[in-house]
């Protein structure tokens, strides 16, 4: 699932929340077309995946930044696959989640990285 993840963060952010918009909540008008990769055709997702991360973003910010204390082990990480493994278990049980919903942990995960943790903890 890193590698995963490490594909994620080449894709733009709204892309990131357009897919876990599907990954976590579906309606009809939210098509997809189907291939290798899932391509996105409609806003709606992108809505969703927001919405449903910001109904989250304190239990996230609470875990990873003060539980976790992301600002001390910032340094530690060299690489984009080192953090979103040593993350996707923080991000996993912040939000209740198990392996069994890998793909949402690793988006969010990815999500949490592209934007920036040494924003969203308020590094010094």
């Amino acid at each position: 699932m890193v590698d995963i993840g490490v594909r994620l963060l080449k894709l733009p952010e709204e892309e990131l929340f357009a897919i876990l918009g599907t990954q976590v909540e579906s309606s009809p008008s939210m098509a997809l077309a189907q291939g290798k990769e899932a391509k996105i055709i409609t806003s709606e997702a992108t809505a969703k995946g927001r919405a449903w991360l910001d109904r989250y973003n304190k239990q996230l910010n609470r875990e990873i930044c003060e539980v976790w204390n992301y600002c001390q082990r910032r340094n530690k990480y060299k690489e984009a696959r080192e953090i979103l493994s040593a993350l996707a278990p923080v991000v996993g049980s912040a939000l209740g989640l198990s392996g069994a919903v890998s793909g949402v942990i690793v988006t969010i995960t990815a999500i949490l990285v592209k934007s920036g943790l040494d924003k969203y903890c308020r590094c010094s």
